[in-house]
């Protein structure tokens, strides 16, 4: 029972910690390349975090997965 406590209280820091370093992308810049070679630059409008990461939607409305090969500025 106290190992289940202790997990539930680590999933849930994990996620406010995941929450608050989301919200500190919001209004700032993501530029990739995407799988066509087209390079995108644009600020982040809002961030939502999946299962195994976090989503960005920049300000055309494009979503792109944060993670390798995106650089935040």
């Amino acid at each position: 029972e106290q190992a289940v406590q202790t997990n539930a209280k680590l999933d849930t820091l994990l996620s406010t910690s995941a929450i608050t370093q989301a919200e500190g992308l919001i209004g700032r810049t993501a530029s990739f390349t995407d799988e066509s070679g087209t390079s995108t630059t644009r600020k982040i409008k809002e961030v939502y975090i999946i299962q195994g990461g976090a989503v960005a939607t920049l300000e055309n409305g494009t979503k792109v997965q944060l993670g390798p090969g995106i650089t935040i500025s």
